[in-house]
């Protein structure tokens, strides 16, 4: 309920609105889907709100520091210059990362289905951290506001399907400025659909609602969702399906909500 009331007063604060994204580089693996997923869509000759600069990719860190300053939102992954520029610092260890804690839901057990080992990074004292490792506490998701805009860094890529590993990305997005108006039947709360996706294992007695879904919506008719047993336990993908009982449930819900 409480990311349902922070959601709604930035989407009804006035923020200016991001509409488009690019990808710096060949590597766009399942970025695409993870920022269609907030409603921007692909920049295509448009100036991009959203740029998203996988770990390898080159970018010149002057001219991406003015971007920044001037308002753009930059998705780095990774060690890189630039990243190094912001305060995104690699230390000299290195931390075998399976299980992570994320501030939306630190109770929520998330389970990457493969250990990584990742650099143990230092970050500027201005940055806010999203996700850490679970026993070392060390940073994985964090976000930084420079200038006009901001930059959302990720230790890792967010995996092939882009909610295995970090699977409150877009809200963290939208905290840090992707914010797009509403689109098409977005409102419609993806929760309703009975479908899993593979990964990752988690199993708990209760979760906020972005969890309960294959997708991912920042909208606060998703929001409203609140699942009381919510297991997944590497289950195959397979074609939505609305469940209108769960639908009936919903609006139950919803108008005791308020």
């Amino acid at each position: 309920m409480r990311l349902f009331i922070s959601l709604f007063c930035l989407l009804a604060g006035g923020a200016q609105a991001a509409t488009h994204f690019e990808i710096v580089g060949a590597n766009a693996g399942a970025w695409p889907a993870v920022l269609t997923s907030v409603g921007l869509l692909p920049a295509s000759g448009a100036r991009a709100d959203v740029t998203v600069i996988p770990e390898g990719a080159v970018a010149d860190p002057a001219v991406w520091l003015k971007r920044v300053d001037e308002g753009a939102l930059v998705v780095l992954t990774g060690a890189s210059p630039l990243a190094a520029a912001l305060g995104f610092q690699p230390g000299q260890g290195a931390l075998s990362v399976r299980s992570v804690v994320d501030e939306r839901a630190p109770k929520l057990p998330i389970i990457w289905e493969k250990t990584e080992s990742l650099p143990v990074f230092a970050l500027s004292s201005g940055a806010r951290i999203f996700v850490r490792e679970r026993w070392s506490k060390a940073p994985l998701l964090a976000g930084v506001r420079r200038g006009q805009g901001a930059v959302l860094w990720l230790a890792t890529g967010p995996g092939a399907q882009g909610h295995e590993k970090f699977p409150y990305l877009p809200q963290a997005l939208a905290e840090m400025g992707a914010v797009s108006p509403f689109r098409g039947n977005s409102l419609t709360p993806t929760a309703l659909r009975a479908c899993f996706p593979a990964s990752p294992n988690i199993c708990n007695k209760s979760s906020e609602a972005p969890f309960a879904t294959t997708g991912w919506s920042v909208y606060p008719a998703a929001l409203l969702t609140k699942t009381v047993i919510f297991i997944i336990c590497s289950m195959a993908s397979s074609d939505p399906v609305i469940d209108f009982t769960a639908l009936k449930q919903l609006m139950i819900e919803a108008r005791a909500a308020f």
